[in-house]
């Protein structure tokens, strides 16, 4: 059975409502509404049953760099609402569309968390509701669960909740990257890949920089289903080596 560890990290994570979703009442509110009707990524993700518009981002990359192979065992770090656990539960159990995947009975795990919301069941999908990747109680979790297999990919498109000043943001997105990194070290088999999302800002060149002491490879990437207006680029790493 493949196995998609699959955590959120819902504190620092964007809050992230269906595809066209709902917020407050405003100006920019009614904006991201507009922009996300009219997005064809949105539309494209309703007649394909992911999730949300993030689906086709590691789509993507794994075109690109090929790393979801089958029966690989990946761990998808802040994951909510769960179209990049879509993606690779697709990827590495043969390639079925998202609606036709085997029927694998997904699991919940439930540890303690607060201000957590919960993400429906994926087949192939080992869920970690409400778990915090920052918290050390939460990856010796993923270690005890991945046992001695160990993970192939660490995936992480984790992002916090972007205040507008430009060096903070820059900053706490930083913060999650390092420790999606953090955990990496402790499952990743030799010869494993690391993805995850930054922003551009001066410390995405020091952590693409700090990767390859581990990594034989690593690419920094602007992709094209990343919106113009996204500062976001993600970097990938493969061929891991703890020393």
């Amino acid at each position: 059975m493949k196995t998609l560890v699959h955590w959120r990290l819902e504190l620092l994570k964007h809050l992230r409502g269906p595809l066209l979703g709902t917020r407050a009442k405003g100006t920019s509110s009614n904006k991201w509404l507009h922009r996300q009707q009219k997005d064809p990524l949105v539309k494209r993700a309703v007649v394909e049953q992911y999730r949300c518009r993030s689906a086709y981002k590691l789509i993507e990359l794994d075109d690109k760099f090929r790393f979801l192979n089958k029966g690989a065992v990946v761990v998808d770090c802040g994951a909510s609402p769960g179209a990049w656990s879509q993606v690779a539960a697709q990827r590495v159990d043969c390639g079925a569309s998202p609606g036709a995947w085997s029927q694998v009975a997904a699991q919940r795990v439930t540890t303690t968390s607060t201000n957590t919301q919960e993400i429906a069941d994926l087949p192939g999908v080992l869920v970690m509701g409400g778990s915090d990747v920052t918290d050390p109680l939460v990856q010796e979790r993923v270690r005890e669960l991945l046992g001695r297999r160990g993970a192939d990919v660490v995936m992480s498109d984790m992002a916090p909740n972007a205040s507008g000043i430009r060096e903070m943001d820059h900053q706490k997105i930083m913060q999650l990257a390092e420790s999606a990194l953090a955990l990496s070290h402790s499952v990743l088999k030799e010869g494993g890949v690391f993805l995850c999302k930054l922003w551009q800002g001066p410390l995405a060149n020091v952590f693409r920089s700090r990767l390859k002491a581990n990594f034989s490879f690593t690419k920094e990437c602007r992709l094209q289903s990343t919106r113009q207006s996204s500062s976001e680029l993600f970097i990938y790493a493969e061929q891991y080596h703890s020393t």
